[in-house]
């Protein structure tokens, strides 16, 4: 799959799962998630050294790059699993898993309609997945979706600070990653203990890291883009038209 293609650079500790050989030999390894979008952060900014990428949308996830490579990254073979997204649980222990299973009579594809579509935010919100809408609720359980959200990805940075040799930047994605402000300064404010002396400076959460001398942004990425030239290096050149005459129109794929 084009998205997981920039994670096949993780090394292999971060991408063994710990079971016994049997069991991966199944296929069973961290394959990551939102490959096209960290790729476009890395693009877009060929200077960000060592960095957590976080990606927030209806799938999350949370990406360590050093020098334009992947170090590690939460998403295992779903979107359900890692961080908290909007529908999907995260990881858990696997006895909820399987209590689940038995719960359900066996059925696993009810269990992962459950994990997948019917838990992580909605699951405590009471089925509510707009963040900008739960952020004003004011409604103890949309406090609560939220609280949880912003936990799980704050705990995902600091993790993945942990595979740099440093941690020279924080880069936020997706819609909500890049789209939501609000999002972005709660879970800045849970990652102020990582920086000495950050909480004591002026301005916002962000404002407070960027003071101690992380680099911090919003980016918006163009997965198209990334696309566009993973197939152009792959693909054959383009030839000339059955009458001879090259052509002098450039594909859709090269307008946008």
């Amino acid at each position: 799959m084009p998205d997981t293609v920039f994670h096949t650079a993780l090394p292999t500790a971060a991408t063994l799962l710990p079971l016994p050989p049997d069991a991966r030999a199944q296929g069973l390894r961290r394959w990551g998630l939102h490959g096209l979008a960290v790729q476009s952060v890395v693009d877009l900014l060929p200077g960000l050294g060592d960095a957590v990428v976080v990606h927030l949308g209806h799938a999350c996830s949370v990406t360590a790059v050093s020098g334009g490579m992947p170090r590690a990254t939460t998403a295992a073979v779903s979107p359900a699993g890692g961080v908290v997204s909007l529908t999907g649980s995260g990881d858990l222990d696997p006895e909820v898993v399987l209590r689940l299973v038995e719960v359900h009579g066996g059925s696993v594809a009810e269990v992962r309609q459950l994990l997948q579509r019917r838990s992580g935010v909605a699951g405590i919100s009471g089925g509510r997945t707009d963040v900008a809408a739960l952020l004003s609720a004011g409604d103890a359980a949309a406090d609560l979706a939220v609280q949880v959200l912003v936990r799980s990805v704050a705990m995902a940075v600091a993790a993945a600070v942990t595979t740099l040799d440093r941690w020279e930047g924080l880069v936020f994605t997706g819609g909500l990653g890049a789209g939501s402000p609000e999002l972005r300064e709660r879970v800045c404010a849970r990652l102020l203990p990582l920086r000495p002396g950050a909480a004591g400076l002026p301005g916002p959460p962000s404002e407070q890291l960027a003071g101690s001398g992380l680099e911090v942004l919003a980016v918006p990425v163009d997965e198209e883009a990334v696309l566009d030239r993973l197939a152009r290096a792959v693909g054959p050149a383009p030839g000339p038209r059955s009458g001879g005459r090259p052509s002098d129109r450039r594909s859709p794929a090269a307008d946008r």
